[in-house]
């Protein structure tokens, strides 16, 4: 998605690349040999490049609107078309799929009650990944039977859509421990995971504690905790916890027999959880409800289809949420 994370990958991508050059020096000669850089040196998917490069060519015309880009810089930047398939030497990602529900849970215990709160909600509801890491306490009606989400800013709201995602009775009991009376707090932090990994290393030490030990912080540290998870901070704690999985399966099938051999658990990302809910929710209500659970569905102007659309979400939200 277009997350600031995502813009802050690219400046740092253009930053490399071209140093301290000016800004007029930023040709379609000098675009087209970065994107081919993502290519060769980081062996980097034709659509991630391609997203990275409409990001660049926003960054510049954005400046030219504010006059610190010469118009006729970003003006030329629009003629560099996007990679076409079949056209390039970037590779092509898979088709995302639905992952198996043992997947989901074989991994669940290596993760932080934290981010395996984030991934519950996410596959009770099939929110996008940055919509699960941008709630705030404040962002959620709980007043009724059917909590509702809505937020403040999603992938549609500049064309003035609402996006409002409800909360069923199982998604009420994943985020009900984490409410808090500040409603400007994110609800799932990374200092919580912090908090919790230190006492889990505290639980795991087997010598006593030393005096001179105890209560011991690391002064200025680099990268403190954020407020709230990005998309990529989520997609890496996962991934963190499908490794150590792995290693555990690997510990396990030493010395056994083929036959009784556990598979690894293969790699999945959050935006699969999205997908998953997806099918489920086309089972069992049809293709209708699915788009709107998701919030794909077009949505009117006139009130009575917005509400008719918010009433068939929160059904479903009742059944499978």
């Amino acid at each position: 998605g277009d997350s600031l994370s995502s813009y802050r990958v690219a400046v740092r991508r253009l930053k490399e690349f071209c140093g301290s050059q000016p800004v007029e020096s930023f040709t379609t000669t000098v675009l087209k040999a970065l994107r081919q850089s993502m290519i060769d040196r980081e062996d980097l998917s034709r659509k991630y490049v391609n997203d990275q490069v409409a990001r660049i060519r926003a960054i510049f015309k954005w400046g030219g609107e504010n006059e610190l880009v010469p118009g006729a810089v970003w003006r030329d930047l629009t003629a560099v078309a996007a990679l076409k398939a079949g056209r390039t030497n970037a590779r092509e990602t898979e088709r995302r799929e639905s992952v198996a529900a043992e997947h989901v849970e074989a991994v669940l215990p290596y993760l932080s009650p934290t981010v395996a709160a984030m991934v519950e909600l996410q596959s009770l509801t099939g929110m996008r990944p940055d919509e699960v890491c941008r709630i705030r306490v404040g962002d959620l009606d709980i007043s009724g039977p059917t909590w509702l989400y809505e937020l403040a800013q999603h992938k549609t709201s500049h064309h003035g859509k609402r996006r409002i995602v409800p909360l069923g009775p199982k998604a009420q009991a994943v985020v009900r421990p984490f409410l808090t009376a500040d409603r400007e707090r994110f609800l799932f932090s990374p200092k919580e995971t912090m908090t919790w990994r230190s006492s889990v290393l505290r639980a795991k030490r087997k010598t006593r504690v030393q005096p001179s030990q105890q209560n011991r912080r690391k002064k200025n540290r680099k990268r403190p905790a954020g407020e709230r998870y990005t998309p990529d901070s989520y997609r890496r704690a996962i991934q963190r916890a499908i490794e150590q999985a792995n290693r555990d399966i690997e510990e396990k099938n030493l010395g056994q027999p083929p036959t009784r051999q556990l598979p690894p658990i293969p790699n999945w990302f959050p935006y699969q959880l999205r997908h998953t809910h997806s099918d489920n929710v086309r089972r069992r209500f049809g293709e209708e409800a699915a788009q709107v659970s998701l919030g794909h569905a077009r949505m009117d102007t006139t009130a009575i289809y917005g509400e008719r659309n918010l009433k068939l979400a929160m059904d479903v939200a009742r059944e499978i949420g």
